[in-house]
């Protein structure tokens, strides 16, 4: 047997049936990262595993998030395809598994050590049927973030924001003082998605979201649906978002943020870093300037009043990688490199022995509202693709006034139904 000299706390065998060999090459796909630091940090433990292990070349590519969903789909049918590429978890796990592009690592994992380093609920969103076939390496938390200096001059206090109209109510305050409500990157459609998913959170629940995809009552063009969109549909009459909303780009929106153009931001807590680093004066907001708040309740909703909505990211490993890429991504997400990401605020680490390493105030409030929530719906990745496209698709419209709250739920109802 050939021991690997990995930090990742657990030594890692590896039988003489795989040994590393000499051309070993992991690919591996990205999507892009703007955390100030977090480059050379990915490129410090590609070095380390590769000093480690003589011959082997870890090879990174970024892709922007929007290319990374096109492309990834015919990647992992061709030749060229990554051995290891970053997932959002959710339902599309179950989908890639079941179209034959994941290798199933369970029995690897488990035989050197590495899944002791994960919880079983983080290994459960890059599993199916109790077969493993990647690692998680952090979670997400959205909240609605804001500009303490810009909600200064509007004369108004996010903190008070307890309940969706409390939230209109300062949204129209801001415009009234001149200032400029949301910063929105509506051309990926999916930031503006997070105003309807958070809604249905708060309004139909997880038990609303199960209901509609099992057809009843209407499915997703049922009443109690329809209302979540009437909600959305309130937020887009009072036009609160910066000119040229509907071409800006994700990542032109965290520029837009950091340079001040807006005051609200509903975002995961990695828009703190992210602003920063893309920001026109490389600067960006201060830490210490950026406030958060919990996305409010909706009064009279039947759904989570605190239950959360974000991520669970991780890495899955392609069909017909070989254990060395297994081992790469072990180390990887292993608890020494997890701390490390903690203390440096990256993100928020899922690796057993990392909570206490996270020390960024942004990142501890966010692991706050996950640690004492009642749910943690997963993006749109839930839902199956075609259902989750139409809700991208439905939340633009609606909040551009293009289509009606009945037609944006018969859109993705219409969707469901050819399932």
């Amino acid at each position: 047997m050939k021991l690997l000299n990995l930090s990742v706390g657990a030594a890692i065998l590896l039988t003489s049936v795989a040994p590393a060999l000499s051309d070993d090459i992991v690919k591996v796909l990205s999507i892009v990262t703007n955390r100030p630091g977090e480059t050379d940090y990915i490129a410090g433990i590609e070095k380390s595993f590769e000093d480690a292990n003589p011959g082997v070349d870890v090879q990174v590519e970024y892709m922007d998030d929007e290319s990374f969903k096109v492309k990834l789909p015919t990647l992992l049918q061709s030749n060229q395809k990554p051995d290891l590429f970053f997932s959002f978890s959710g339902g599309l796990v179950a989908e890639q598994q079941s179209q034959g592009v994941l290798r199933d690592i369970t029995d690897h994992i488990n035989s050197t050590g590495c899944a002791a380093q994960h919880s079983a609920g983080g290994m459960a969103s890059y599993s199916v049927d109790e077969r493993v076939y990647g690692l998680p390496m952090y979670a997400s938390n959205v909240a609605l973030y804001y500009n303490m200096d810009l909600a200064e001059k509007a004369g108004i206090d996010p903190q008070q924001i307890k309940t969706w109209d409390d939230f209109l109510g300062q949204v129209q305050a801001a415009k009234d003082a001149g200032v400029t409500p949301i910063v929105l990157g509506a051309k990926d459609r999916w930031p503006a998605m997070f105003y309807h998913a958070m809604l249905a959170l708060r309004m139909v629940g997880l038990e609303g979201y199960a209901a509609a995809m099992a057809g009843e009552n209407g499915g997703f063009a049922s009443p109690e649906w329809v209302a979540v969109s009437e909600q959305l549909a309130r937020l887009g009459e009072l036009e609160p978002f910066q000119s040229g909303y509907l071409d800006t780009t994700y990542d032109k929106s965290q520029t837009l943020f950091g340079d001040g153009v807006g005051m609200f931001m509903l975002m995961g807590e990695w828009l703190v870093p992210a602003q920063a680093a893309t920001a026109t004066d490389g600067k960006g907001i201060p830490k210490d300037r950026i406030g958060a708040v919990p996305f409010p309740v909706v009064e009279g909703g039947k759904g989570d009043a605190d239950g959360t909505f974000g991520g669970m990211n991780g890495w899955l490993i392609s069909a017909g990688a070989s254990d060395t890429a297994v081992d790469f991504l072990c180390h990887y997400v292993g608890t020494d490199n997890q701390r490390t990401a903690a203390e440096a605020g990256f993100w928020l680490p899922v690796a057993k022995g990392t909570a206490d390493a996270v020390s960024d105030p942004h990142n501890s409030w966010a692991a706050a509202q996950l640690g004492k929530s009642s749910s943690h719906t997963v993006f749109d990745q839930n839902l199956p693709g075609a259902v989750a496209g139409a809700q991208l698709d439905a939340a633009v419209d609606l909040i551009s006034g293009a289509t009606t709250p009945e037609d944006a739920q018969q859109l993705i109802e219409d969707e469901r139904q050819l399932l």
